[in-house]
């Protein structure tokens, strides 16, 4: 079993300090953007630079307007991004052929504003049109401080210009979203998983989620009804509309948790590999991601008399705590849904191929 350290989770208000947004912000024409980047040798004897600020001129400099910021690799990633080129080709090629590739598609962007984000001493880490609606991360999170107490954990989340995420639980002793069996002491805490693609510039999204205290386990329960449609909204109706989404989903975690913990009634009579193999292929799981699972889950079972549909789901969602893929934000969701999915999947099975029957 794959544990997690709890010691390290921040609350809702350290992470509305981390995401308050403390940046500068340039609005201009995309022909005041200018690059100046070099290979790192590159000396400047001015007496009066500061050891950082010489550094800062080695690594070159972007340009905005008035404004002058050094050239770092998130700068030119999102710059890159604005312009309409791959991140990764750009930061695999040369300093000069960098600032040919982004003067060249600098050049021939269209006429219109942009906004940069910037910090005068790390340089820019945001850049998207001035036109339409763009929410801040600071706002998603005052959005959850509406239903959730600023001292509750922060289980995981990351804040970068391509992405937000955010998982949120109660903390202990909540009047709601806490579920499980207190007899022996098996809780699980309820809370919301929210996120934004900030690259594309999409509409938040959130989702009920749910933590196992006993074995640290994070689940997403995928809700197709919970969206938020952002055409034709300013920023601030997007947030509105998208705290509404995230407390709907609050809302209906504590019964996702009593639905959990009922598969301890569901029997698995025989043949726990192949059923656990068939129901994690129905969900999409990649074979090799089913196949290392299937290698540890014999294992895993090992000291239970009776299996459940309960030990199941946990081996699927426990599979996320894996350090292998610690920073592959997008396998440990697939296996955290994976689990959720189970919860609410009620198919009949054939007892054979354990195929799907409904």
């Amino acid at each position: 079993m794959y544990l997690r350290d709890m010691d390290a989770f921040i609350t809702l208000e350290d992470l509305m300090v981390q995401v308050r947004d403390k940046r500068r912000a340039w609005v201009g024409d995309n022909t005041e953007v200018r690059v100046h980047l070099t290979d790192g040798t590159e000396t400047d004897d001015n007496p009066d630079l500061t050891e950082e600020q010489a550094a800062q001129r080695r690594i070159g400099t972007i340009t905005l307007g008035k404004h002058e910021v050094p050239a770092t690799p998130v700068g030119l990633s999102a710059l890159a991004q604005q312009y309409d080129i791959p991140t990764k080709f750009l930061s695999r090629v040369l300093p000069d052929e960098q600032q040919f590739i982004l003067e060249h598609r600098i050049s021939r962007a269209p006429e219109e504003r942009i906004v940069v984000k910037f910090d005068p001493r790390t340089g820019l880490n945001e850049v998207y049109k001035a036109s339409g609606a763009r929410v801040e991360v600071e706002g998603l999170v005052e959005q959850m401080l509406q239903f959730l107490p600023e001292n509750a954990p922060v289980v995981d989340w990351w804040n970068t210009p391509e992405e937000f995420r955010a998982d949120v639980i109660v903390p202990e002793g909540f009047d709601r979203g806490i579920g499980g069996d207190r007899k022996v002491g098996d809780l699980t805490r309820g809370g919301v998983r929210v996120g934004q693609n900030r690259k594309q510039n999409l509409a938040p999204w959130t989702q009920p989620f749910a933590f196992r205290l006993a074995c640290t386990n994070g689940m997403e329960i995928p809700d197709l009804g919970l969206r938020v449609d952002a055409r034709g909204l300013n920023d601030a109706e997007v947030l509105e509309m998208f705290g509404s989404e995230a407390r709907r989903a609050f809302d209906r975690v504590e019964e996702d948790i009593r639905h959990f913990y009922e598969m301890r009634e569901v029997k698995v009579e025989e043949d726990a590999t192949g059923l656990f193999h068939r129901m994690t292929r129905d969900l999409g799981l990649p074979t090799r991601t089913i196949s290392v699972m299937e290698d540890t889950l014999t294992e895993a079972l090992s000291a239970d008399d009776e299996v459940t549909m309960f030990h199941l789901v946990n081996h699927v969602t426990n599979a996320a705590n894996n350090p292998l893929i610690r920073n592959r934000h997008n396998a440990r969701r697939s296996l955290e849904s994976a689990g959720g999915q189970m919860i609410s999947d009620h198919a009949a099975r054939c007892s054979l191929c354990h195929s799907r029957l409904n």
